[in-house]
């Protein structure tokens, strides 16, 4: 109860009631500041937790950053290591005063690592050399409870700094790799990272063509094998590395980038797979039915909940949705492809959105495409529209082309007219699709043949007046939704 009274506290920022409560006994004192201290967003507020004395707020160049500051003279060359060469004197903590600092890094859990140079205030590197330094003072692990880190530093010399804060009870870990020359640092930060406990892991913005971190990571994976729950990886992955993922008995979650001439092979296994994010560099448009029909001889039709493709260069087809609609488990399909200002990239149809309805009924958020363009030829109609209201009731979010001439003036069409739908759809976007033009006010009877399809229809994402027009109708409904009936019946 304690404990989630501090955490509400926290979450409010009602600083002065956290401390209070703390203040009433030992315990209690313990399980607040566990609570305030689980979560830390860089090294600034352990930095005051020493004595005043011991750092000092600075402007440099307009960034305010926390620094240590000693009294005695340090060799020049030491100075210049630590980025510090303007400073003449500074001053270490002594045991006593780091061991306040231990005190509380044993309660973080989480650690977002930040920059000095983009964040204010922050740490330049002269801090972490000092941590370093007391590293054998505070103990082999400067956070002993740490259980997430996300690494996201810049420069990007401080990544081998990163070993500080690694410890073998690690769960989950994220590290950014900034696109630079300073490549040498990325295979050792890969072997660093504990696999003992290791649950999610992710490695953004890795570059393609580094043999050196690509083995590292093959050899993180296989030691990992039995607890790896979660993978992300930015950057296409060696052949070796994508075969090492299909064995990964556990896993997940998985997003992964695929180059144009990989594809999984038939022999994929993944048989507790709940979460596929595929993102395809390549521009063959067979790729993403290849891919599907790659996906059904795997033992993930009952698992497979979430799908996500991202292939902006390939049009979206019939032919490369239908084996999607074998996974009837799934809850999330979602389809990126981008229009071009000469074609839109949707060659859909009603035939086949009314079998993905069918098929699959437990969709909550759906996306086929990316934001719809201007383009009035699509074959997804209004017919579509009734299909998803009528079988996907539980469907929240849905970015769909279609062609909005068949609306008809007081609903959708003939036979929905008096249906009563029970669709949960809040979100809808319609992009830059334009409105009929064979009707007066066209964008309040657009919007009330929306409002009868989804009856919970909150937010019309739109880009282009067409679509505001039709926003703000639902917005007013919302609102007055009595004034917006009168104004239909007029």
């Amino acid at each position: 109860m304690v404990r989630l009274l501090a955490s509400d506290l926290k979450h409010c920022e009602a600083s002065a009631s956290a401390l209070a409560l703390a203040c009433c006994s030992k315990r209690l004192g313990d399980i607040v500041l566990d609570s305030l201290w689980e979560q830390v967003d860089g090294l600034v507020r352990l930095m005051r937790c020493l004595p005043p004395e011991t750092w000092e707020l600075r402007e440099v160049e307009g960034t305010s950053y926390c620094e240590f500051v000693r009294t005695t003279w340090v060799h020049s060359d030491f100075l210049s290591s630590l980025n510090l060469n303007r400073q003449a004197f500074l001053r270490c903590p002594s045991t006593e005063e780091w061991f306040r600092f231990s005190s509380y890094a044993r309660r973080i859990r989480t650690f977002y690592a930040s920059s000095g140079f983009t964040e204010s205030p922050g740490v330049p590197p002269a801090v972490y050399h000092m941590l370093s330094m007391q590293t054998p003072t505070l103990g082999h692990h400067l956070f002993p409870n740490l259980r997430s880190i996300y690494w996201g530093l810049y420069p990007w010399n401080l990544l081998h700094f990163l070993q500080l804060f690694l410890n073998p009870g690690l769960v989950d870990v994220t590290i950014e790799f900034p696109d630079n020359d300073l490549h040498i640092y990325r295979p050792a930060a890969i072997s660093l990272i504990p696999t003992k406990n290791l649950t999610h892991l992710r490695l953004l913005y890795m570059e393609d063509d580094d043999p050196l971190s690509m083995n590292a990571l093959h050899n993180l994976l296989d030691k990992a094998s039995k607890t790896l729950r979660s993978v992300r990886l930015d950057g296409e992955p060696s052949m070796a590395v994508i075969e090492k993922l299909l064995q990964l008995p556990n896993l997940r979650c998985l997003h992964v980038h695929l180059p144009g001439s990989l594809i999984f092979p038939s022999a994929v296994v993944f048989p507790t797979l709940r979460e596929l994010k595929v993102t395809f560099l390549g521009s063959s448009p067979a790729y993403l039915q290849t891919l599907g029909t790659s996906l059904l001889d795997a033992p993930m039709e009952r698992t497979l909940t979430s799908f996500e493709c991202a292939c902006d260069k390939i049009p979206l087809t019939e032919a490369g949705l239908r084996p999607l609609l074998s996974f009837r488990r799934l809850t999330k399909l979602v389809i990126s492809s981008s229009c071009t200002e000469e074609q839109c990239n949707s060659q859909l149809n009603d035939s086949i959105i009314s079998e993905l309805a069918a098929a699959l009924p437990q969709l909550t958020r759906l996306e086929l495409g990316n934001i719809p363009c201007k383009a009035p030829t699509s074959d997804v109609t209004v017919a579509s529209l009734v299909a998803l209201s009528t079988h996907c009731v539980d469907l929240e979010v849905l970015q769909l082309h279609f062609n909005t001439n068949d609306i008809t003036p007081y609903g959708t069409h003939t036979n929905s007219q008096t249906h009563k739908f029970t669709c949960k759809l809040r979100v809808l976007s319609v992009g830059s699709q334009p409105l009929p033009s064979n009707y007066d006010n066209d964008a309040l009877r657009v919007a009330f043949a929306l409002l009868h399809l989804f009856p919970h229809l909150r937010i019309v994402s739109h880009r282009g007046w067409t679509g505001s027009q039709v926003g703000q109708v639902v917005h007013l409904f919302r609102e007055a939704p009595k004034t917006v009936l009168l104004l239909a019946t007029n």
